[in-house]
C-alpha cells in the first residue's frame, strides 16, 4: 500500500487516498527478443522461475502481446498472468521465464529471458 495524500489535502477520484497492489495474480512485464515476434499468442504458457530464494517454476499465461516493438532493444512487450494463491511470492521479484514452444506441448519451452513482476 502507498499514501499518496497527507491529512487534510483533498481527495478526489482523480486524487486517491492510498494505492493498493494486489497481488494474485502478479502481473509480469516480460521484453521478448523480436526474433520471437509472431511465435508469442495471448492464451500462450509460459513458466516464470522467480530469483532465489524462491527459485521453483511457476505456471504462467500470456494474457497481452504488444503489437510494438522497440528498435533499440530489439525486444517487444509481453504480459504475463502468474497465480500467486495466499501470496507466497512478493511482487517485483526478477526472473527467467520460459515460453511454450505450442499450445499442444506443455512443459516444452523455446526460451528463457527475463522479467520484471510489477505488483
Amino acid at each position: 500500500m502507498e499514501r499518496l495524500r497527507h491529512p487534510g489535502e483533498l481527495a478526489s477520484r482523480e486524487n486517491p487516498l492510498v494505492k493498493i497492489a494486489r497481488l494474485d495474480p502478479l502481473r509480469a512485464e516480460v521484453f521478448v527478443p523480436i526474433a520471437l515476434y509472431g511465435q508469442v499468442a495471448v492464451g500462450q504458457h509460459a513458466v516464470v522461475v522467480p530469483e532465489a530464494p524462491l527459485n521453483r517454476p511457476l505456471a504462467s499465461r500470456v494474457t497481452v502481446v504488444d503489437k510494438v516493438a522497440n528498435a533499440a532493444s530489439s525486444t517487444f512487450g509481453v504480459r504475463l498472468e502468474v497465480p500467486n494463491a495466499g501470496n507466497r511470492v512478493p511482487g517485483g521479484l526478477t526472473a527467467r521465464c520460459g515460453l511454450e514452444k505450442g499450445h499442444a506441448e506443455p512443459g516444452r519451452y523455446a526460451m528463457l529471458w527475463r522479467w520484471l513482476a510489477s505488483s
